[in-house]
């Protein structure tokens, strides 16, 4: 039988700060996406009523929102502010403020569009090259239906 050998104070105290510390100094990040700051009119609405308020926080998975006696956690609403509409739910109220959860990720240039600032421009394909025009010749003429 093997037995283990008996721990010192000093080592046993090691092993219980080590264990009680140790998930203190993992903070995690509980949020998928980063937040966008924003302020801009929102309304929470359910069958029990609705809330009038502000949209604080914004990104692609949720918002933050102020409005007086929010709603309870756990309850399923639909939020909406700048003609966007969608179906949510409080993860967590508190005083004057909750946040809620999107049931779809909404896109980026939703978010984009309520900070009011323009969808970035994606390329539409590379540009032209001048190494495709033979050098020393015309380019023939353009052809039309009549023509043959």
């Amino acid at each position: 039988m093997n037995r283990k050998p008996p721990l010192t104070v000093s080592a046993h105290l090691a092993v219980m700060l080590s264990t009680r510390v140790a998930p203190a100094q993992q903070v995690l990040e509980r949020r998928s996406v980063g937040r966008a700051r924003t302020d801009c009119p929102a309304r929470l609405q359910t069958p029990g009523g609705n809330w009038y308020g502000r949209l604080w926080d914004l990104s692609e998975a949720g918002a933050r929102v102020q409005v007086e006696n929010p709603p309870p956690q756990g309850l399923t609403c639909l939020i909406g502010w700048q003609g966007n509409e969608l179906f949510c739910r409080v993860i967590w109220s508190a005083d004057d403020m909750c946040g809620v959860l999107f049931e779809r990720p909404i896109p980026q240039a939703a978010v984009l569009e309520t900070l009011g600032e323009p969808e970035p421009e994606v390329p539409s394909g590379p540009a032209a090259s001048v190494t495709n025009i033979p050098a020393g010749r015309r380019r023939g003429r353009l052809r039309s239906a009549g023509d043959a």
